[in-house]
């Protein structure tokens, strides 16, 4: 059974075509992709049918120590907090303990703070949904 460790693993988004890296995420969750159904049961069917349909590729969502000097981020909150709606942003999602790796295009969906205290670290909670497939390729 393989057994891949979470710790390492980096989000970037494409920056004039440019990778970089979305950087201190202490939690990521997702993606989710699902594939729909639609019902196909006819007169003859002994029990409801179903057909697929298209993939939903879901989101990504997760938590990082806000750094207002990190590019990514700051690219990130950008497209949030702008009048013109993100029509898709290149993103990948490279996992630590391999050579694999998940590009996907997204929109980024949310920014928001998710808690301070007193003595802790400000924290920003970020969404983003998936358009289109999840492509998995290799590092190397």
């Amino acid at each position: 059974m393989a057994n891949y460790a979470g710790k390492g693993t980096i989000l970037q988004v494409s920056i004039n075509s440019s990778f970089v890296t979305i950087s201190q995420n202490v939690e990521i969750t997702g993606p989710s992709p699902e594939v729909g159904t639609r019902e196909v049961t006819h007169l003859e069917s002994s029990a409801r049918e179903f057909n697929g349909t298209i993939v939903d590729s879901g989101t990504l969502t997760g938590n990082c120590y806000f750094d207002p000097l990190n590019p990514g981020q700051a690219y990130f909150q950008g497209k949030i907090n702008t009048a013109t709606p993100s029509t898709g942003e290149s993103f990948r999602l490279i996992f630590s303990t391999t050579t694999k790796m998940e590009t996907f295009t997204g929109i980024p969906t949310s920014w928001a703070g998710s808690g301070m205290t007193v003595d802790g670290t400000v924290v920003k909670e970020w969404g983003i949904k998936l358009s289109g497939l999840i492509t998995s390729a290799t590092t190397t």
